[in-house]
């Protein structure tokens, strides 16, 4: 036989209540029976009473089975609450006649001819109520309401309608008329309403109105995105809640509470009575959840990866997982209502227990934090590179970037059809245009390519072992956009850390700098001096042999690609002493060659500008230049002298009485003062002092055995000196200055 209703229990006991009055009255016994069954009589009254106050009329017991409400599918089964009702904690019932009646989402009632809907409280019977007894989140209807709706006045007090102003009422009733959703209006009046919804899930236990209560807190919520104030509210109750109605499922999201969310509380302190350690989504969903996290901005915009790669580094930490000490304190959830009017404490048991308080535990958070910089570091390069590439998540280089420990979880099909193409280009020999590197790598090239861009495909290419040269870390520029780049094979495993550059690697590069600078001097790189270039690359003392492709590949592009004097020049002004040693050795090998004069004077070039002596240069040249020493026949010599000896007896006995010539006066000397002969005669000649015709300086240095640079330098010196002008121009057509030329013409004849 089914249990009786509520409703049926109460007409039960009043028709027994009449009937044994009536049997009362009918006995004829003793008096004793007739005062017997009055007493029965009253025992049913006042249980009759005693239901009215405490049953919940028309809803299901406690102890009768329920059925889930809509939206706690996924309640969590082992959290069972103690809830313990405080200050203004008193259970409404639903349409009965109590003070105060919910009206459920289904229904809709009319207050001051507003149809304001349901999932709101009404006050029925105001009078026989104390103010103390009030709820204020109840709707009076016998209060007054203004006629019209004032969407300017404000509520001079939190969340009580009794306390309202008629223009107030008119206002929030409108609201709930309206569809609840004018964010226009005091928020205040919308958290009247939410506080409605609070007594309804924390004291009323409504667990029938859940699911919905909860999906219209969270459309409030979404109302009100820029109001802190009313999002904090909002997350404390969803927060308290979720202990009952929450998911299993928790994600690893960010939240605004001050505090660990309760649901993750209960969950780690279950965890910590079982004795169970903490895995890697354990420790990664604590650290995200935690107010005191400090996350980069690395991990903010790789969140995916920064994930993945936490919990692999936690679990190489941690294999066995993280096992930490059981507190003391029991875990508690104080929850005061938004309007103030009700507080209750609840107490989530595991097994039947109370569950430890994890708050105060430093230790996971202290771990996650270093885990979560290290992660950072070795995402930085992928962030700023996503930073400046939005839309290049998907590319090649944007793969590359990842730690190689990441390729697996997040694979890109393009990286194996950009080795296939690089390795290709390497058996070709390996040249190839930049711009062709950048669009396979980001599927477009930059109009102009800068010293972050090049290192970035560098440092992505070598990640699919593949080098990639000039390397402006270590070259004297990267390559331009329209010029090609060499690309040649590295033998480190990618998965493997780089090893840092060799040191001397920067010098050895500069070396072969100079090197093609002097042996394209003459309009190109002969195959002999580019066979030079190789020995001497192949030939240096390397400390590691991982640098050797790269130096080589290095000079390659050298020989392809001139590079500008001017940019060397700054380099080798900033040379230190170990790179004019090294700079030294290669130059000797040009000198050997009997360098013609565009390639000695860009020698002396090269050696001014690196600091060196370039009276060294001068000599080099010179011991280069100078013809064999000629054979003497000493047989010819003797026959030579023997003649010589017999004309001078003859002409002895044939003018020994003539008198002899007084010495005429020594002509006076025309050459410059303050040159020497050489330089003097290389003067004369280039200005035509003689021959009227100007001569060629750079041919007339040469006839001299002089570096035309430095005679240059030298005879410039002098005329800037004497007539505070320059006489020679600069390399390599040295053009005469006619007006210095002329004064220095007229200054000789005068002195002649």
């Amino acid at each position: 036989m089914p249990e009786l209703g509520f409703a049926q229990r109460k007409i039960t006991l009043l028709v027994l209540c009449v009937s044994v009055a009536m049997l009362g009255t009918q006995v004829d016994g003793p008096p004793p029976k007739a005062i017997a069954a009055y007493l029965i009589s009253g025992a049913c009254i006042c249980l009759l009473r005693i239901l009215s106050l405490r049953e919940k009329p028309d809803l299901p017991r406690s102890k009768q089975t329920k059925a889930k409400p809509p939206g706690s599918q996924h309640r969590s089964a082992s959290a069972r609450l103690r809830v313990k009702l405080l200050r203004g904690a008193r259970r409404i019932a639903t349409l009965s006649r109590a003070p105060e009646i919910w009206v459920p989402p289904t229904r809709n009632v009319r207050v001051a001819g507003l149809r304001i809907g349901g999932m709101t409280y009404l006050a029925t019977d105001t009078g026989n109520q104390s103010q103390e007894l009030r709820i204020p989140e109840a709707i009076d209807p016998t209060s007054p309401v203004a006629s019209k709706a004032d969407p300017t006045p404000r509520l001079n007090r939190l969340l009580d309608y009794a306390s309202m102003s008629p223009s107030a009422r008119a206002t929030y009733l409108n609201w709930l008329a309206t569809g609840r959703n004018d964010i226009s209006v005091d928020p205040k009046y919308m958290l009247l309403y939410f506080s409605g919804l609070e007594r309804r899930l924390l004291i009323d236990e409504a667990d029938d109105d859940a699911g919905i209560i909860l999906d219209e807190v969270n459309r409030l919520q979404n109302l009100y995105p820029a109001k802190h104030v009313v999002q904090r509210i909002f997350s404390r109750f969803l927060d308290a809640v979720s202990l009952k109605y929450g998911s299993e499922e928790i994600s690893p999201g960010l939240t605004d509470l001050p505090d660990l969310p309760a649901v993750l509380k209960f969950r780690f302190g279950a965890q910590l009575a079982d004795g169970r350690p903490l895995r890697a989504e354990d420790l990664f969903i604590w650290f995200m959840n935690h107010p005191e996290r400090r996350l980069r901005t690395p991990a903010l915009r790789c969140a995916e990866e920064f994930e993945a790669l936490f919990k692999l580094r936690f679990d190489a930490r941690f294999p066995d997982g993280l096992t930490l000490k059981r507190p003391r304190k029991l875990f508690k959830v104080h929850y005061k209502s938004a309007s103030g009017s009700f507080s209750v404490s609840m107490t989530p048991e595991h097994k039947g227990t109370p569950v430890p308080d994890i708050s105060g535990l430093r230790q996971p958070v202290e771990i996650a934090q270093e885990i979560s910089d290290d992660v950072a570091d070795d995402l930085d390069k992928l962030s700023r590179f996503l930073g400046r590439s939005p839309d290049g998540r998907a590319s090649a280089q944007a793969h590359a970037l990842l730690p190689p420990e990441l390729w697996v979880a997040f694979p890109n099909p393009v990286m194996a059809s950009l080795k296939a193409w690089a390795s290709d280009l390497i058996v070709e020999g390996g040249f190839a245009p930049a711009s062709d590197v950048f669009t396979r790598l980001n599927g477009a090239a930059p109009d102009k390519l800068n010293k972050r861009q090049i290192t970035e495909a560098v440092t992505a290419l070598a990640r699919i072992n593949i080098g990639m040269a000039p390397d402006p870390r270590f070259a004297l520029r990267g390559a331009r956009s329209d010029e090609p780049v060499a690309l040649y094979r590295l033998e480190t495993p990618p998965e493997a850390p780089q090893a840092p550059a060799c040191p001397d690697i920067r010098s050895f590069i500069l070396g072969l700098a100079a090197g093609t600078y002097i042996a394209r001097s003459d309009g190109q790189i002969s195959e002999r001096d580019a066979i030079a270039l190789r020995t001497i690359a192949d030939q240096e003392t390397i400390p590691s042999d991982q640098e050797r492709p790269r130096l080589r590949a290095e000079l390659e592009w050298l020989i392809a690609v001139p590079i500008e004097w001017r940019l060397l020049r700054r380099r080798l002004g900033a040379s230190s002493t170990t790179d004019h040693e090294r700079l030294q050795s290669i130059l000797d090998v040009f000198v050997k060659q009997r360098p013609t004069s565009s390639r000695a004077d860009a020698i002396e070039r090269v050696y001014r500008a690196g600091g060196l002596d370039p009276e060294l240069a001068r000599r080099s040249l010179t011991s280069a230049r100078a013809p064999a020493c000629p054979k003497l026949d000493s047989i010819r010599i003797a026959q030579i002298q023997s003649d010589t000896d017999q004309v001078s007896k003859v002409l002895a006995s044939v003018f020994h009485d003539a008198v002899p010539e007084q010495p005429s006066k020594q002509a006076a000397s025309s050459d410059p003062a303050g040159l020497d002969e050489a330089l003097s005669s290389i003067l004369m000649k280039t200005i035509g002092f003689r021959s009227g015709n100007p001569g060629d300086f750079s041919q007339e240095a040469e006839t001299h055995g002089r570096l035309a640079l430095g005679a240059m330098e030298a005879i410039n010196d002098w005329s800037f000196e004497q007539y505070g002008a320059q006489l020679i121009g600069d390399a390599p057509d040295y053009p005469v200055d006619a007006a210095v030329a002329a004064a220095i013409l007229k200054d000789i004849h005068r002195k002649a």
